[in-house]
């Protein structure tokens, strides 16, 4: 057999079958048959494939599509959409295909082919080398600018949030500081054009004010170690004049609470060293002045009137001595005695209305005692030659009575604790006997329905049992006439003359 040979593409296909086998007995091809000729679109035998006008064994390449190849062009180009190895072209397949700028044929997407098969370059979304930031927008006013460089201050871009100028220069007289943000006062730079001064503070009371603006004289503002005063304006009359100084007496202008100021130190002109003209208080005393101590103060030695101080002038001087001072109404008899002294209890003066006396001592054993009181029995005090006692009390029935007399059996009152009853009277034969107790068989009274009172309780003496006058039968022994006694029933213990009887003779 015949080896026939296919040319497919730039290889050869080897069959082992020849036109020949297909050649019928009389030198015809079979339809169908291979290397038998066919139309396009007939059916060749199962295995092969209609390429050309003959019936072929399908490879790829021969311009078919046969099942198991995704495409079958017929050349040898990679670059078209169906590559050599009739499988469809792809963005990765290492070939630049139709609509792809390259195909580097891997997966790093930050070489010079993107995974999209484009050529890198900024604003695709990928850093590549030679890239600081690539965010794949043309704005300029983020973190990275549209060159593929990370944004900073003083690129010329203002980026939205950080910065508040971007003029791509380091100087800082402009608008916009070096640091990108917005030109102020208060800054510490000087704004060209805008501003005198800036010395970065907001201390009003320094060279530059917060205005920017040198500070000076009449700008209503103090400098410090500069200016006593500023208020802002050109009137010398009032607390800051000219030069911005303290407006002060000799000044040559008259100012707040100045009659004059004639600018000397001159005391006895038309103006005096006070700055007023002459007139009680000015300081210098005139002839028709006692004293002139300068001020209106009317409690140390100079009146305001120009007059010494002196008790009776109204006016409290404590330097003087007084503690009050109520002018004419100083009285002996009111709060302020005719010595600018206050009334007090024990001046030995009768405060009226408030005092019910006072003998300028404090002894309260006299007619008046401690606060300015008179005597009273029940003050607390023993009112000498008037009163027995005195316990500080109204209580009757206590040691001392309501009329400070001492408490005594026979007085009258019953004192609680001491005595049971007290009658006033000396009576024995009544309720109450001169011992203020209650009659009781001895008491040594003999009182209704007693026979005697020895004022003991001893019954072998004359007065025994309740106040009983002593008998034989009473039933206590008489010591002096009496050997028993039967009680009231004699027996052989004890005869009927109360005494013991005889033995009697029991012998035979």
């Amino acid at each position: 057999m015949a080896l026939g040979l296919t040319s497919c593409n730039s290889g050869l296909v080897e069959s082992n079958t020849t036109a020949a086998d297909d050649i019928g007995s009389e030198g015809e091809c079979t339809p169908g048959a291979e290397g038998c000729p066919c139309d396009i679109g007939a059916t060749c035998d199962e295995g092969l494939s209609c390429v050309d006008g003959t019936c072929q064994t399908p490879v790829c390449g021969d311009g078919v599509t046969d099942p198991g190849e995704e495409c079958d062009d017929g050349n040898d180009s990679n670059n078209d959409t169906c590559l050599n190895e009739c499988i469809l072209a792809t963005c990765g397949d290492g070939f630049v295909g139709p609509g792809e700028g390259c195909d580097d044929g891997n997966d790093n997407d930050d070489d010079g082919c993107t995974n999209d098969c484009a050529l890198a370059s900024c604003g695709d979304g990928v850093v590549d080398e030679g890239e600081a930031c690539d965010d794949g927008n043309a704005s300029n006013s983020d973190s990275c600018l549209n060159t593929c460089v990370n944004a900073s201050c003083g690129d010329g871009h203002i980026w939205v949030g950080l910065e508040d100028c971007d003029d791509a220069n380091p100087d800082n007289t402009d608008d916009c500081l070096a640091t990108c943000e917005q030109a102020t006062c208060g800054d510490g730079y000087l704004w060209s054009g805008e501003e005198t001064c800036d010395d970065g503070n907001d201390v009003n009371s320094d060279a530059c004010l917060n205005t920017c603006e040198p500070a000076s004289c009449g700008d209503g503002i103090v400098w410090a170690g500069e200016e006593e005063c500023d208020d802002g304006n050109s009137s010398n009359t009032d607390s800051c004049v000219e030069g911005c100084k303290a407006a002060t007496c000799g000044d040559g202008y008259v100012g707040p609470g100045e009659g004059c100021d004639d600018g000397n130190d001159v005391n006895d002109d038309g103006c005096t060293n006070m700055c007023k003209s002459p007139s009680c208080g000015d300081g210098v005393v005139d002839p028709n002045e006692e004293c002139d101590d300068g001020n209106d103060v009317n409690t140390d030695s100079c009146t305001d009137t120009c007059s010494n101080a002196a008790c009776g002038d109204s006016y409290v001087q404590p330097s003087n001595g007084e503690q009050c001072d109520d002018g004419q109404a100083n009285s002996n008899a009111n709060a302020c005695t005719s010595t600018c002294q206050n009334a007090t209890c024990g001046d030995g003066f009768e405060w009226a209305g408030n005092e019910e006396c006072d003998d300028g001592n404090d002894v309260n054993t006299d007619d008046c005692v401690m606060g300015c009181l008179d005597a009273t029995c029940g003050d607390g005090y023993l009112w000498t030659g008037f009163e027995d006692c005195d316990d500080g009390n109204t209580v009757a029935t206590d040691a001392c009575t309501d009329v400070c007399d001492e408490a005594v059996c026979g007085d009258g009152i019953v004192e609680l604790g001491v005595e049971m009853c007290d009658d006033g009277d000396f009576d024995n034969d009544d309720e109450c006997t001169v011992n203020c107790m209650p009659p009781a068989c001895g008491d040594m009274f003999i009182q209704q329905g007693e026979m005697c009172d020895d004022g003991n309780s001893d019954n072998d003496d004359d007065c025994v049992g309740n106040c009983e006058t002593a008998y034989c039968g009473d039933g206590y022994v008489h010591a002096t006439d009496e050997a028993c006694d039967h009680g009231g029933t004699p027996d052989e213990n004890c005869d009927s003359d109360c005494m013991i009887p005889p033995m009697m003779d029991t012998g035979g």
